[in-house]
């Protein structure tokens, strides 16, 4: 069962590359993809019936990793992230990782500002995204969690998502 319908591919192509510019749309294809045929999720966000944002997340049993949130730069200011966050956590009671650029940006430091009041903690521990090759040169990341990981759970966690080969 897919986690993405064909019908959201445009809404979602669009958002990608409004969210993201200067990022691969090979990373974009790969996402829909895997999100059509059912190894990773898409939660679409809406306002009423307009879609609004979007989300690439993968579940891996103990823990969802967040490859990409956008929402739409005219939802700005809304607390899209806020509200999907909350519900997210009134779910789910597991770890979620979520990727941030590092703070080497306004905009950088403004989206960890914002993930930590949200309730997100700053893991500032070495990392490079998994899909280097797809994403613009010179950008690099941390990872944010639901609470602070420790050097052990880090490994774990880098050892379950680099050896995911369905993704």
């Amino acid at each position: 069962m897919p986690y993405l319908e064909k019908e959201h591919f445009p809404f979602v192509s669009a958002l990608f590359t409004e969210a993201f510019p200067g990022y691969s749309t090979l990373e974009l294809d790969k996402c829909l993809e895997a999100a059509e045929n059912g190894r990773i999720h898409c939660p679409i966000l809406y306002d009423g019936n307009k879609e609004v944002g979007f989300v690439f997340m993968k579940d891996y049993g103990s823990f969802n990793f967040v490859f990409y949130f956008a929402i739409s730069s005219l939802c700005s200011g809304h607390a899209y992230t806020r509200t999907f966050l909350t519900q997210w956590f009134a779910k789910n009671s597991r770890q979620l990782i979520w990727e941030v650029e590092r703070p080497f940006t306004a905009t950088a430091r403004h989206r960890i500002d914002y993930l930590q009041r949200c309730g997100l903690v700053l893991n500032t521990f070495d990392y490079q995204t998994l899909m280097p090759e797809m994403v613009p040169p010179g950008i690099q990341y941390y990872l944010m969690s639901r609470w602070m990981l420790t050097r052990e759970e880090y490994r774990n966690l880098l050892e379950v998502v680099s050896t995911d080969k369905d993704f």
